[in-house]
């Protein structure tokens, strides 16, 4: 008889606790600044223990925790701890699953920005490779896995690399992708990591000056139909400093085929002006003389 009655206390017992999907979201729309940064991830733990089979998602939540940066409230970035939970995040998770994705995505950018060693950078490749293994082709996060494969070639300081990844970004990005909510746009996306691109390029002290203008305007002859990218290539060429060069002159871009010609009318403008009114003078001062 008691045994009956413990077994049916348990079952009412469980009975009242929040399903998973509940609690996790509870968690997520907290505010950190104002609970805490460390009671939100207390509370993370405690989640994990009571479904360890959900470890996955809360070890992601508990590194984008680790990952804000608010001195205000009282926290700063731990990017130690964010890396070591994403790490966690990944290995819980399913391979090939949202979670895993994310986790290995962010994982890597924290890796990257260890420039300075190299086991860090190898790892971060090995894991976006990995990645773009298990994402489909003509997909949002195919073009997210492609853009950081050209931050990852830059921060390994290969040029070569970082240019394949830029080609294989704009092959990529010709597909009709849908845009998540609170995703860059893929025109954005692809935007800014050429253009990150053409600025390493041009800021290459190792590659001489007259190869790093013809490789700027040779990427752009060949790719100048995408969003922004003149622009990119216009402060890239501004960074080189072609003008300042005893360089042949490189063949301008758009906008600045437009800038030229209007320094040159406003130049000209100039010169007849003043030899106008050095003739009207002189013809002055030729009346006044006596005859």
């Amino acid at each position: 008889m008691f045994a009956v009655l413990f077994i049916l206390s348990i079952v009412a017992f469980q009975g009242d606790v929040e399903p998973f999907e509940v609690q996790f979201a509870r968690l997520v729309a907290e505010d950190p600044a104002v609970r805490g940064r460390d009671a939100v991830i207390a509370d993370c733990g405690t989640l994990m223990d009571d479904f360890p089979a959900n470890r996955a998602p809360v070890a992601l939540l508990i590194g984008r925790l680790f990952d804000l940066n608010n001195p205000t409230a009282g926290f700063v970035q731990d990017r130690a701890s964010s890396m070591e939970w994403y790490e966690k995040a990944r290995n819980f998770a399913e391979l090939g699953t949202p979670v895993w994705a994310e986790a290995s995505m962010r994982l890597t950018q924290r890796l990257r920005e260890i420039r300075e060693d190299v086991l860090n950078i190898q790892k971060s490749r090995e894991i976006l490779e990995n990645l773009q293994s298990h994402v489909k082709r003509r997909s949002y996060e195919a073009l997210v896995v492609s853009a950081e494969l050209v931050y990852q070639g830059l921060a390994e300081r290969d040029l070569e690399r970082t240019e394949r990844a830029c080609e294989q970004l704009i092959e990529i990005s010709t597909n009709s992708v849908s845009t998540p909510d609170g995703k860059l746009p893929p025109t954005l996306l692809v935007a800014t990591a050429l253009r990150e691109y053409l600025i390493n390029l041009a800021q290459a002290g190792d590659v001489p000056k007259r190869d790093r203008v013809e490789r700027i305007q040779v990427f752009f002859d060949r790719h100048k139909n995408i969003v922004l990218l003149d622009r990119a290539t216009e402060t890239a060429l501004m960074i080189v400093g072609t003008w300042k060069d005893d360089l042949e002159a490189p063949q301008p871009v758009p906008s600045q085929r437009i800038g030229i010609r209007f320094w040159l009318i406003v130049g000209n403008g100039v010169v007849v002006l003043m030899l106008t009114l050095a003739w009207l003078k002189l013809k002055v001062r030729i009346q006044r003389q006596p005859t």
